[in-house]
């Protein structure tokens, strides 16, 4: 007797079966979506602390998803080296480290905040009516609430510029004052994924969409050295293999070339060799974090260098 086996309707039962399991799952989380925490947000932001004199070294983290966990391997070899950064600038997953460090000035305390994290400690589910995005971002805003003592720019340890995106002008919006959580959850608002933030007057998104290492907020500033740290590389033809993964191909090609331009700005380049490593793939965590001190200690004789050469140029 000859038995034939259809693959295609094999797969398609499969497929039947994984959206039958999916459904329920999904309304679980949904039924067990994060509430909204308390935070006051003025109408307009507070007026900004000023800084006395321009600062000696500048650092831009930009985005990435998951890759941001790259910038702890950075502030690790920066911390070895006894380079003191004056000004953090972040963006998108650069915002959240930003400001988990300037609020501990720690490379180790801001390590153990987020390498025991998982996926749900930065995200939720969204209510199922609601616009602009299936994460509403409230469990991000929670994580920093519970882990951070400051709650306003003003109480930071160290001067903190967040990048977010306009939806309605299409230009960059830097915050740097007024509440930090619903900031940061704006600069990582991933658009389709996750729902702009209405702050301030403004509907904000991922501050990647416009710049993805926004150098140019440092250099307003104008800093004696800026540091950018670039994680929108590829080492090779990204694999397509699934929605996330054409996703994270669309957004390094929209931002490449805007990239390229911004980084023009920086004194100092160090780019981690996360290219292979999908935005939202938290599992490669602790390669990302070593893959960040690599390329930092490998910069640091030129940083070292040229600050070298600013100090002498002031003298």
């Amino acid at each position: 007797m000859t038995i034939t086996i259809n693959v295609m309707n094999i797969k398609r039962q499969v497929n039947v079966l994984y959206v039958i399991l999916l459904v329920p799952l999904f309304i679980f989380l949904t039924a067990c979506a994060a509430r909204q925490p308390v935070i006051d947000i003025p109408q307009t932001p507070p007026p900004v602390k000023k800084i006395n004199r321009p600062p000696r070294v500048a650092l831009v983290l930009g985005s990435g998803g998951v890759r941001g966990y790259a910038h702890l391997g950075v502030l690790q070899a920066l911390e070895e080296a006894h380079i003191p950064v004056d000004v953090i600038v972040g963006c998108s997953a650069g915002s959240i480290v930003a400001s988990l460090y300037a609020d501990n000035q720690s490379f180790r305390k801001t390590y153990d905040i987020m390498m025991p994290a998982g996926f749900w400690d930065y995200a939720d589910i969204s209510n199922l009516t609601s616009g602009g995005g299936i994460v509403a971002g409230y469990q991000l805003e929670t994580f920093l609430l519970q882990h951070m003592k400051a709650r306003s720019f003003g109480e930071l340890n160290t001067k903190v510029i967040i990048a977010t995106t306009d939806v309605h002008s299409g230009k960059l919006y830097p915050i740097e004052s007024g509440p930090i959580a619903p900031a940061v959850l704006a600069s990582s608002a991933i658009p389709g994924a996750i729902k702009p933030v209405q702050i301030y007057g403004r509907a904000l998104i991922d501050g990647g969409v416009i710049s993805p290492v926004p150098v140019e907020l440092a250099s307003k500033l104008h800093p004696r050295l800026i540091i950018a740290v670039n994680l929108s590389t590829k080492s090779s033809q990204p694999a397509l293999n699934s929605a996330l993964d054409v996703l994270d191909s669309a957004m390094y090609i929209m931002g490449k070339r805007i990239t390229d331009d911004s980084l023009k700005a920086a004194d100092v380049v160090i780019s981690p060799k996360v290219g292979d490593v999908n935005i939202f793939d938290i599992r490669r965590k602790k390669e990302l974090y070593l893959a960040g001190l690599s390329a930092a200690r490998k910069q640091i004789p030129a940083i070292r260098r040229l600050l070298a050469q600013t100090d002498k140029a002031r003298h």
